[in-house]
């Protein structure tokens, strides 16, 4: 993923790492690790930098368990029951937000598709769906950047998303 910053940004911009964020590396000498900096041909205003995240989705693990640990620890008193209604919730809300994508795409309604793509995210992040919460925010910032539907990115998500089900309905009890 390459993004254009200013050169004062950087250092904000690699603290927010598109791929590394959410993995507990939350400082700048930590995520640093993961980008190339590279510089365009200066103009008289303004020089451009570009932040290129070395990262692929497929470096992420697809599920954060402590992330799962943190949640089941918001009922000490029946830990799994708790998870496993958050993770029944995020798993049906998913579903819908997908289904959102396709609709809005089919209708060209741009900033829903966008507001899917972004829910998405944010619900796979609070979960710790790692890989799918960069998934759909490569998506999100492409196609809001682009003003159209990278099909390859979309395609992202979905893959995603099955390998995210099956790791979280294997945490759910049988029956």
């Amino acid at each position: 993923m390459v993004v254009d910053y200013s050169i004062r940004n950087i250092q904000e911009q690699a603290n927010d790492c598109k791929l590394c964020s959410g993995n507990g590396d939350d400082d700048y000498e930590q995520n640093i690790h993961c980008l190339t900096l590279s510089h365009s041909p200066p103009n008289a205003n303004n020089k451009k930098y570009t932040l290129t995240c070395n990262n692929s989705m497929s470096d992420l693990p697809i599920i954060n368990r402590t992330a799962l640990e943190e949640l089941r620890a918001l009922d000490p008193d029946n830990p799994d029951a708790f998870l496993a209604e958050i993770i029944n919730a995020y798993l049906n809300d998913t579903h819908q937000r997908l289904s959102d994508l396709e609709q809005c795409m089919a209708a060209g309604d741009m900033i829903s598709f966008i507001r899917a793509a972004h829910t998405i995210k944010g619900t796979s992040a609070n979960l710790g769906a790692l890989s799918l919460r960069a998934a759909a925010e490569a998506l999100e910032h492409t196609t809001r950047k682009d003003n159209i539907v990278p099909m390859e990115l979309l395609e992202g998500v979905r893959s995603e998303f099955s390998k995210t089900e099956v790791e979280l309905k294997a945490l759910l009890p049988s029956g």
